[in-house]
């Protein structure tokens, strides 16, 4: 799956340069000077302490007591890290030397499903249920601003960057549903407590490779910290690292 994800954006970096080289007043070949550029990117998002978890709520009446109506309920937590590449594409628009600001739309590849096992204790037998939480990959969006660094070499450049964002991805959750078995009538609702949209905070380090005027590889490694918008879920976050090979648009 992800080598599919990655091959349309490998296509894309190996047919920039000629497609730059047909664009009159966009041609990034002189990058250095443009005032908007495009950069697609890969990378690589690790995301560490992210609480997860699944409940269950269960009710059931019976023919046997007409007038009463038994409620159990329950929770699962734990912890999940992961390790996932990602790819999107920045935007930067050049304020003046050496400040930009810059938005940014990708994909972590971080799609993930989990499995919980429920025991209930329904009178004098047990009952078991199985929760499953299926999770998209999360997509986010940021904007923020960079700082180009002196390094007093042309063919290398240096900055910081940091920026704020928001990302969201989709969470489904096994379905419950009500039974009736010989009249007795049992009720299962199923969530989760994983994050669907969070606000995102970061910052970090950039490299650039240059030749002459024309960019060839900006690289940069950061730190971005998710903060859930729903759940009782903790802020969690992680290091991550990106490439962006070649623009594929730059305008004056």
């Amino acid at each position: 799956m992800r080598r599919i994800l990655l091959r349309p954006l490998i296509v894309v970096l190996l047919s920039a340069m000629p497609v730059m080289a047909a664009t009159g007043d966009t041609i990034p070949m002189e990058a250095r000077q443009a005032r908007h550029l495009i950069v697609p990117f890969i990378g690589y998002q690790i995301q560490e302490d992210e609480m997860i978890g699944a409940g269950f709520e269960l009710s059931q009446s019976s023919p046997l007591f007409p007038d009463t109506t038994f409620h159990w309920s329950g929770h699962y937590s734990a912890t999940n890290e992961s390790r996932t590449p990602a790819l999107g594409l920045s935007y930067r628009y050049r304020i003046l030397d050496p400040l930009f600001i810059e938005a940014t739309f990708g994909v972590i590849q971080d799609q993930k499903k989990f499995t919980y096992k429920a025991v209930l204790p329904v009178y004098d037998f047990a009952a078991r249920y199985t929760i499953e939480v299926d999770r998209g990959n999360t997509t986010f969006l940021s904007a923020g601003g960079a700082y180009q660094l002196p390094t007093g070499l042309g063919w290398l450049g240096a900055g910081i960057k940091a920026h704020i964002g928001y990302a969201w991805r989709t969470v489904k959750t096994s379905k419950g549903g009500t039974t009736n078995q010989g009249g007795t009538v049992t009720t299962a609702n199923f969530y989760a407590d994983d994050a669907e949209s969070m606000l995102s905070v970061g910052g970090g380090l950039e490299g650039t490779l240059w030749r002459g005027d024309l960019l060839l590889v900006r690289a940069g490694i950061n730190y971005t910290q998710f903060l859930p918008q729903n759940g009782p879920g903790d802020p969690f976050g992680g290091i991550g690292w990106q490439v962006g090979l070649f623009p594929i648009w730059g305008g004056r």
